[in-house]
């Protein structure tokens, strides 16, 4: 980050499950970043978007609907699917790319929203509750940093499932 200039967030009341979903979210996003005790640097130009995924994080019910993950029961139809297709295309990613840090959290993010949706129309409770309780697994595996094979097996479980209904 020498090469930038650099935003400073301090950020003592994070609890540390929150810092490490942010950590995932600017991995993901490709937005260098670097912890010094309670503070946050990343490059000053991309305040709008570190201000944008802290905001999802710290307040999610300021996000539109769609993006949000628990507490979404009243998603529409549409909405539903789009989450239940991040999903599919985060795993797919996972299965091609088991160790790539960038695969996990977009992974991670997508297995987050899809918890807090209601089943989606036309899918048995059971099978949404398999693909609930298998992204779950999989969110295990990658945060306790579980061996490529793991993660590629997990993952090709799940991609199975979603593939017959995106």
């Amino acid at each position: 980050m020498a090469d930038h200039d650099v935003l400073v967030y301090e950020l003592p009341d994070w609890e540390p499950e929150l810092r490490a979903r942010l950590n995932a979210e600017l991995e993901a996003a490709g937005i260098p970043f670097q912890w010094a005790g309670d503070e946050l640097s990343v490059p000053d130009a991309d305040e709008a978007a570190v201000d944008e995924i802290m905001a999802g994080i710290d307040y999610p019910e300021a996000l539109p609907e769609a993006e949000r993950g628990a507490g979404a029961e009243g998603m529409d139809d549409e909405a539903v699917w789009s989450v239940m297709s991040a999903l599919f295309d985060a795993t797919v990613d996972l299965v091609h790319a088991p160790g790539e840090v960038e695969a996990a959290g977009s992974f991670l993010l997508a297995a987050d929203r899809a918890a807090g949706v209601p089943v989606p129309f036309g899918i048995d409770e059971g099978v949404w509750g398999e693909v609930r309780q298998r992204a779950a697994s999989l969110s295990a595996a990658l945060e306790e940093d579980a061996e490529d094979d793991v993660v590629e097996a997990e993952a090709r479980l799940l991609r199975a499932i979603l593939a017959r209904f995106v």
